[in-house]
């Protein structure tokens, strides 16, 4: 074996123990983070990816609806978004009090439900199929809630 050659395969095992390092370290403090922290890698590429498609106002049913792009909710309302498109929407909405979401995955058959607080914008993903999306509102008072422009 050349010198050359003898090098190339130290500098392949350096490489090697450092990643295997690299990876434990990286292991060590997994399932402790929290789930709602930002990661700033993943921000870059979603910045660079774009965003979904906002919902219109217009591809909305609700009983609960008091104005265009409104909805007083008391208790819970179903909001029913209508098929249509292609690829996944977002329903960006906003509430002046805490509520809690629930809907669809998009393209699965199941459901997850999510807690927004007052004053917070929540992004909900819609696919092609459209669906209801429930909000749950436990103020007494009711929850105003209202369609984020998803900027």
């Amino acid at each position: 074996m050349g010198k050359r050659t003898k090098v190339l395969l130290v500098v392949v095992a350096v490489l090697l123990v450092c990643c295997f390092g690299g990876s434990l370290a990286n292991g060590r403090g997994t399932g402790t983070g929290d789930p709602n922290s930002s990661n700033g890698f993943v921000d870059f590429l979603a910045e660079r990816a774009g965003s979904a498609n906002a919902v219109a106002d217009g591809e909305i049913e609700a009983p609960c609806r008091t104005a265009p792009g409104t909805f007083q909710v008391l208790g819970t309302c179903t909001l029913t978004v209508v098929a249509g498109g292609t690829g996944l929407r977002s329903l960006v909405v906003r509430t002046d009090n805490a509520i809690t979401v629930a809907s669809r995955v998009p393209r699965k058959d199941f459901s997850v439900s999510d807690d927004v607080g007052a004053g917070d914008e929540k992004r909900i993903p819609i696919d092609e199929q459209g669906g209801p999306v429930t909000l749950a509102c436990a103020s007494i008072s009711g929850c105003v809630v209202t369609l984020g422009n998803g900027q």
